[in-house]
């Protein structure tokens, strides 16, 4: 990789910066706010639909990128292009409407199987304690449901100021390190990655502690989209890049599992709006955005280094994430049980953003 396109993050940086302000202006006038209610993380109204910075600036990054390193737009690049505005329409919709639940799966779903027909899907899976496992065409669903249920799952962890963005930015590092840094880089993901981290490092400026601005369903959906097709974009490579995929977002698919799961199990509307994720247990317990938001960052960039060990042939490292998640489900436990508030004095809830919503319509 030419080590020179990292200098481009500097403009990209500002341009995000400067975009992320003027959508806030924007929404502050003609009202496109986040009103508090009984299952928020805030109690002031707030300006949403940042990640349209984000959108932006990763897409012009993408296209300006994509021509500076001599290959026009690849095939791969183009559909994402597509797909990954589809997307971001979507859900920039559902945060100046809000749409319904049927109609938001089903073009999620929509534009899931576009991308399948146009990017491909793995027909061979690595399965632990199992190995490689054939599927066949039944790998396309499975693709499908990866897409779909990581973009709800990115967007269901945008709870707390800079939690979505800071982790976009080590992911994609994560990505960048895997398979754009080495001798034979895959230039699309060097050209995608590198225009995300500049876009939500431009973003972080208005988002982090205390945000000015909230991502929205716009950034969020964008950026489980993003992290969603990458891996198809390998599929010719053969490296087991939906695994490393999973790595790199564990912290995320792990509270997103087990929450869903716990709900499930208590006979609850999986899919009603709450407040009942890890990360938000750990902030109503006491902890302040900015130190939750961090510390998921920190286990997004310890899968960074699971992923890398995997490539590697670690098998065994696939256990690592597990038993690091059933340390979080604990620490999580006390902070809400034995140590509510005990770390006071508590940040106040003027700091974000909307839980799960897809009770609405």
């Amino acid at each position: 990789m030419d080590n020179s396109l990292l200098l481009l993050l500097v403009p990209q940086i500002i341009i995000a910066y400067g975009i992320t302000w003027g959508i806030r202006r924007w929404a502050m006038r003609y009202n496109v706010m986040d009103v508090p209610n009984a299952r928020s993380s805030h109690t002031t109204v707030t300006p949403r639909g940042g990640g349209v910075a984000v959108v932006l600036t990763v897409t012009l990054s993408v296209i300006g990128l994509s021509l500076v390193t001599g290959t026009l737009i690849t095939s791969e690049i183009l559909a994402y292009l597509v797909g990954s505005m589809l997307i971001a329409l979507v859900g920039f919709i559902d945060d100046v409407r809000s749409l319904s639940t049927v109609h938001r799966f089903g073009a999620q779903a929509l534009v899931a199987l576009v991308m399948v027909y146009l990017l491909g899907y793995p027909q061979t899976f690595q399965v632990p304690l199992f190995g490689i496992v054939e599927v066949g065409i039944f790998g396309a669903v499975i693709t499908v449901i990866w897409i779909v249920g990581l973009i709800n799952a990115y967007n269901f962890m945008d709870g707390i100021d800079g939690i979505a963005g800071g982790n976009a930015v080590i992911v994609a590092l994560g990505w960048l390190s895997l398979y754009g840094l080495s001798f034979n880089p895959n230039i699309s993901v060097v050209v995608i990655t590198i225009a995300i981290i500049g876009g939500c490092i431009g973003f972080l400026g208005h988002n982090w502690h205390p945000a000015r601005i909230f991502m929205g369903d716009v950034g969020s959906t964008f950026l489980g989209f993003t992290f969603a097709v990458l891996p198809l974009m390998l599929q010719e490579s053969q490296v087991p890049s939906l695994t490393s995929a999973a790595l790199l977002l564990w912290p995320f698919l792990f509270d997103t599992i087990v929450t869903f799961g716990h709900r499930m199990i208590q006979g609850k509307n999986v899919f009603a709006a709450h407040r009942e994720h890890m990360y938000q247990r750990l902030v109503i317990a006491g902890l302040p955005h900015a130190v939750v938001s961090s510390t998921y960052m920190v286990l997004s960039l310890m899968g960074v280094i699971f992923a890398n060990a995997y490539l590697e042939g670690s098998r065994i490292i696939l256990i690592a994430p597990l038993a690091l998640g059933i340390g979080l489900a604990y620490v999580t436990y006390l902070f809400s049980t034995r140590y509510r508030f005990a770390v006071r004095p508590i940040e106040d809830d003027t700091t974000h953003h909307k839980t799960e919503t897809l009770q609405q319509g």
